[in-house]
């Protein structure tokens, strides 16, 4: 396996550059008139992906192999902003870490992630799931009082701090 990975890794690093600061990366190779130029576009969703070979690579993925050497489990960008791969921006985190840097959802009607209006009634609840369970924050007839108590549980957990940010 770690033949494949190096054959990989040389395939790569003789198409491409990567620049930590930047988070850009630039074709080596004067194929077709392109050395220097910038490599990859922006999908649908917001992440940047570069053609090498015909294997299309996620840039986030990609930059953090051709730093580390080795292909990350996932990697959050931590402002949020998908095609920002600035290497102070990446980290490779698992599933349940990346979940605790979420941007707050679109269908949030409170404005303030895990804070909800009551049914009916006058009050606000405040909740968070960890680790796929959920817990029970309070309920509070004072909106800001609901938001204290989520921003509290989200410290306790262990969430990060840009955690419901709008997107």
């Amino acid at each position: 396996m770690r033949r494949k990975m190096t054959t990989e890794a040389d395939e790569i690093t003789a198409e491409i550059n990567y620049d930590a600061e930047t988070g850009l990366f630039t074709w080596n190779k004067g194929k077709q008139g392109r050395r220097k130029k910038i490599a990859g576009s922006i999908s649908a969703n917001g992440y940047m992906k570069v053609m090498i070979n015909g294997r299309e690579y996620l840039g986030h993925r990609l930059a953090w192999f051709l730093i580390h050497g080795e292909w990350p489990d996932q990697i959050d960008h931590i402002n949020g902003i998908r095609s920002d791969n600035r290497l102070c921006n990446l980290r490779n985190v698992n599933i349940t870490e990346n979940n605790r840097n979420k941007a707050k959802q679109k269908r949030n009607a409170s404005g303030v992630t895990g804070v909800y209006k009551h049914g009916t009634a006058p009050g606000w609840y405040a909740s968070i799931i960890v680790d796929k369970e959920y817990k029970w924050l309070g309920y509070f007839t004072n909106f800001d009082d609901a938001v204290k108590a989520r921003k509290e549980g989200e410290v306790r957990y262990g969430f990060h701090e840009n955690h419901g940010r709008e997107d």
